[in-house]
C-alpha cells in the first residue's frame, strides 16, 4: 500500500488498470475512462461537484504524481472523467492508479491541457 498522497484527503480507492487478456507490452500517454456509479462509489463522501476529486500515481518516480484529468460529467450517483496516464502495461495484474476524494475545502484541480 502506498504513502499517503495528501493528509488533507480522507478517502482514497485504487482503480486497477489491468486486462490479463491484453499483450504484455506498455502502452504510453495512455487516456483512460473512469466511470463512478453509486453502486462502485460512495458519493455521500464527496463534495458537491465532484471537486474534491483527484487521480494519483503511486507506481513510478517521483511517487504521488498528480495526473491530469478531466470531470467530463458530475451528477447525483454518476461521474464521467478522463485521466491520463504516462505509462501502463495493462497485462500487469498489478497496475493501479489511486482516486483520492473526501477533503471539504478542495481547490479545482482538473487539468485538461
Amino acid at each position: 500500500m502506498p504513502q499517503w498522497h495528501d493528509d488533507a484527503y480522507a478517502r482514497r480507492v485504487p482503480i486497477g488498470l489491468c486486462d490479463g487478456a491484453a499483450p504484455d507490452a506498455p502502452v504510453e500517454n495512455l487516456p483512460v475512462t473512469v466511470v463512478l456509479r453509486a453502486g462502485n462509489f460512495d458519493f455521500t463522501s464527496v463534495a458537491s461537484a465532484g471537486v474534491d476529486i483527484l487521480f494519483v500515481d503511486h507506481r513510478g518516480t517521483p511517487a504521488g504524481t498528480v495526473l491530469p484529468f478531466e470531470r467530463s460529467e458530475y451528477r447525483n450517483g454518476y461521474g464521467l472523467f478522463f485521466v491520463r496516464i504516462a505509462a501502463s502495461n495493462p497485462h500487469d495484474l498489478s497496475d493501479a492508479i489511486w482516486l483520492y476524494y473526501g477533503r471539504a475545502s478542495a481547490p479545482e484541480q482538473q487539468d485538461i491541457d
